[in-house]
């Protein structure tokens, strides 16, 4: 049996605390109604919104919860455990107040799993559908308050799920969580890349520094180079695949088909799995004018938004794109992709950057969705579905799919391995998105204690590690 709102129903399972779900609308207080039981399904309303939750016998999702509204528009729903003694974050870390979940921008990853608990007992809770919004927490005088946004009609409600283990380690519920979600956490289609060294570095160096490493990977023993990341060698962010044979790179070197072919084969020679650079969401700002002008994202005054800007440097002064592939960028995108297939057969893989960005786009409309009264599209979700289109062609031509800081467990979940920006929370929290799968952590900016830094927590955390030292350090580096 299950308790919400004083109301209690058949659920697939019980809580040692009285659960209360309510609605904030605007700037008012939580209220939580009455609910009506009908047949097992709990209706009520609360200041204009109708709440529908649906207990089911389904061990997976056994709880849906339904909002409606005359109109599309930010609400927010809480649910408050009362008497819950702690909260659980990744990394074991308790909450002690807010501090759990970001909104817009690129703060943060979501994990939106929490453990609740006594003293010997957590509770895993997953609240499904807030990974764009993550679920907020706080300490109430009640017991523990869980916030999240619901920003208009979703095309599915908000599913919870609850699993027990004994024991009070975040790591012991999210373990049950994980094992029932495998195509979440888990190897896309059984794809097991075997573990070893992350490098990345421009085409050009097939003959300096990359040949160095093939003759240094014995120093690093078992974790030697596996993996290569070709950077750099596209003429502007947004534009990876040319028709021309030769061109020039991002910083003014020539640069051709018959380089990178040459460099993948010899990766392959070397066993070495040579991946491409691509990225989800930033585009040259005057190409993005001139030719993809559809999908400029743009903040809440119109303006379109910036995000990688080198000073000094053109072509990486970028835009911020809507990656749906139903806009012109994202279809532009997954051109170059199947063209890059097609044109480099030794290629290994597909790495897609800056899968992180949560920022809302008003220039652009979700169905059903709006923020602040305005129709808007959350950047992540155009995100998934870019991913969901170049993982497609990737099975077909077996090629890997490699995703660098996604925001959250959706975004996670299209990769076969993850690869991270320096950030350490970052680190902690792709551990559990990952839960089954290869995890590289980049160091940036690269100093000698940034990677000793890197080397301590990828220890700590079982992620391998992205290789990029000056010639010069990696005697250094491979000796500690």
């Amino acid at each position: 049996m299950l308790m919400i709102n004083d109301c209690t129903v058949e659920a697939a399972f019980e809580l040692p605390w009285k659960m209360k779900i309510g609605i904030v609308r605007g700037d008012s207080n939580p209220t939580y109604p009455t609910l009506d039981n009908t047949d097992g399904v709990l209706t009520g309303e609360t200041q204009g919104v109708r709440l529908r939750i649906t207990p089911s016998p389904d061990q997976q999702w056994p709880l849906h919860i339904e909002l409606g509204t005359n109109g599309a528009e930010e609400i927010q729903l809480y649910l408050l455990l009362e008497g819950v003694q702690h909260a659980v974050l990744p990394g074991d870390r308790k909450l002690e107040s807010v501090g759990y979940g970001a909104g817009g921008g690129t703060g943060g990853l979501g994990v939106p799993f929490v453990g609740l608990g006594g003293e010997d007992t957590v509770v895993g809770f997953y609240w499904d559908c807030l990974v764009h919004h993550p679920v907020a927490l706080r300490k109430d005088q009640e017991g523990l308050l869980l916030v999240g946004k619901h920003i208009g009609h979703l095309d599915k409600p908000f599913r919870m799920r609850f699993g027990f283990s004994e024991g009070s380690s975040f790591d012991a519920a999210f373990r049950s969580h994980a094992e029932g979600f495998p195509h979440w956490y888990g190897a896309v289609g059984g794809v097991d890349l075997s573990e070893g060294n992350w490098w990345y570095a421009g085409a050009e160096d097939n003959t300096g520094l990359m040949a160095s490493v093939a003759e240094k990977r014995h120093l690093l023993g078992p974790q030697r180079v596996r993996f290569y990341q070709i950077h750099c060698y596209f003429p502007k962010y947004g534009v990876y695949q040319t028709q021309e044979e030769v061109w020039r790179d991002i910083y003014g070197r020539e640069t051709s088909v018959e380089q990178l072919r040459g460099v993948m084969g010899w990766c392959r020679q070397e066993g070495i799995t040579p991946f491409l650079y691509f990225n989800a969401t930033e585009c040259q700002w005057q190409y993005a004018e001139e030719h993809l002008s559809d999908s400029i994202a743009c903040d809440e005054k119109g303006s379109p938004i910036k995000t990688w800007w080198v000073e000094g440097n053109p072509r990486e002064h970028t835009y911020l794109m809507n990656p749906d592939p139903a806009y012109g960028f994202g279809a532009f995108v997954l051109r170059q992709v199947q063209l890059a297939i097609e044109r480099y057969p030794d290629l290994g893989g597909i790495f897609v950057d800056r899968a992180d960005y949560r920022h809302i786009d008003y220039a652009h409309a979700a169905p059903g969705i709006s923020v602040g009264g305005k129709t808007a599209y959350p950047i992540s979700v155009g995100v998934d579905k870019l991913l969901t289109a170049i993982k497609r062609l990737c099975r077909d031509a077996g090629k890997y799919l490699v995703v660098n800081v996604p925001s959250g467990v959706e975004t996670a979940r299209h990769g076969d391995g993850l690869t991270l920006d320096a950030v350490f929370p970052w680190v902690v929290q792709a551990r559990y998105m990952a839960w089954n799968k290869p995890v590289w952590w980049l160091t940036y900016p690269v100093t000698k204690k940034t990677v000793e830094k890197a080397m301590a927590y990828r220890l700590r955390l079982g992620a391998d590690w992205e290789l990029n030292l000056p010639e010069e350090d990696w005697d250094a580096v491979a000796a500690q």
